[in-house]
């Protein structure tokens, strides 16, 4: 997971080191996701959209080319769901609206990994 808010990240962690027994790597920009994905190959990759430096759509533009396949990668946005929209043909697995919900944000990563994979199992 990436984002440069360090308030996001302190939630993200405690949330996932509290709701799950996943192994999270929790970064501050879009050059710590590549580093990360050079040394272990992620099962899902959360991005937020507006970082500094190398911004999601640049981090998933070098996850592609880096990994050459693909994984669900869901991006972090502050922005209305109208600007959300955009996102939509770059197959992404979701979008997950900040703030998010701690109680229902891991139960939302879950749902919407779930259908990406069922979606990209037909093919």
């Amino acid at each position: 997971m990436a984002d440069d808010d360090r308030s996001i990240r302190s939630i993200a962690e405690i949330i996932f080191s509290n709701a799950t027994d996943w192994q999270v790597e929790i970064v501050s920009s879009g050059q710590e996701v590549l580093e990360c994905i050079a040394l272990d190959q992620p099962d899902v990759v959360l991005l937020d959209v507006n970082m500094p430096g190398m911004d999601g759509l640049s981090t998933l533009a070098a996850i592609r080319r880096q990994l050459q396949i693909e994984l669900p990668v869901i991006f972090l946005t502050a922005r209305d769901k109208r600007d959300a929209r955009q996102y939509s043909e770059l197959g992404l697995a979701g979008i997950i609206t900040k703030p998010f919900d701690p109680i229902q944000f891991t139960n939302k990563i879950e749902e919407l990994v779930a259908a990406w994979l069922a979606k990209n199992a037909q093919k």
